[in-house]
């Protein structure tokens, strides 16, 4: 894959912190980090941890995670996995985006979710193209990556997103939904932990009015995304710190004094021939 086409590297939570800081909505402070390759801009996300334990207060204490392990059941030969992440490309007004985001679920058709079933030779093809270590070598260099084929292809058109609440709101959960293009939100409508009523809402057909309705703050977040790309590329080694300070209210660029590179010079060279469409 020809990488110099791709003007932003991101998750989905970077871009839903820099669409609330558009919309002028008061959030936490929080850090990303953000590198330039070639005319490419990694933004990185910088958290103490990616769980957070919720206190023992009833009106904010989190069920999510024992939603997702009670009633999901994993594919055969994945039972073993932590999660499920993909990246999905799309444009955001001038710019094209490389999205990552983690998945709860698929959202089983009429005939059931096994009717999809994997072409083993293609996958081994595509596999063989990402010039990783075999998955059958025995030893490991510490950072080497292995790969190892299981599982099935899950059409995008299946993806779902699980939620545990009190009170069922499609609206808060849209813009998670709309950066990942993840169809199905299913919730787990709760009352002190027990779970009363699933529902699962089609949220694709909600895509386009939230999409008009937040178009302002959307356009906001596109400039300022296409601003930090153009300062990181004046800044020494194109690296940076981006940092919202929720006491201040404002955005602030420091200069990345000791941040490592983002990729390896390897990985650099195979997938950046510093061309610009």
């Amino acid at each position: 894959m020809d990488l110099d086409d791709i003007d932003i590297i991101v998750n989905r939570n970077s871009l839903r912190k820099l669409l609330d800081f558009a919309a002028g909505k008061r959030q936490d402070p929080f850090r990303i980090d953000l590198h330039l390759v070639h005319q490419t801009l990694f933004l990185t996300r910088r958290e103490k941890s990616a769980r957070v334990m919720m206190g023992c207060n009833r009106n904010t204490r989190g069920y999510g995670q024992n939603f997702e392990k009670t009633f999901t059941t994993p594919v055969a030969g994945l039972n073993s996995s932590s999660s499920h992440h993909r990246v999905i490309k799309y444009r955001l007004g001038s710019l094209i985006c490389a999205v990552r985001f983690e998945i709860d679920a698929q959202y089983p058709s009429g005939s059931g979710a096994s009717d999809v079933q994997p072409d083993t030779e293609d996958l081994a093809a595509a596999v063989e193209h990402l010039a990783l270590e075999s998955p059958l070598t025995p030893k490991h260099q510490a950072g080497s990556v292995r790969v190892s084929l299981a599982g099935h292809p899950v059409p995008a058109s299946r993806l779902a997103e699980l939620k545990a609440k009190k009170k069922v709101q499609t609206s808060q959960a849209l813009p998670q939904l709309w950066f990942g293009r993840t169809p199905y939100l299913i919730t787990g409508r709760h009352v002190d932990g027990k779970v009363e009523k699933i529902m699962c809402t089609h949220a694709a057909e909600l895509f386009v009015g939230w999409e008009v309705q937040h178009q302002g703050s959307l356009r906001k977040m596109v400039n300022l995304l296409a601003w930090l790309r153009e300062k990181v590329g004046g800044m020494k080694k194109g690296r940076a710190v981006l940092v919202h300070d929720n006491s201040g209210g404002e955005l602030q660029i420091l200069e990345g004094v000791g941040l490592e590179a983002v990729l390896p010079a390897e990985v650099i060279k195979k997938y950046w021939a510093g061309r610009r469409r």
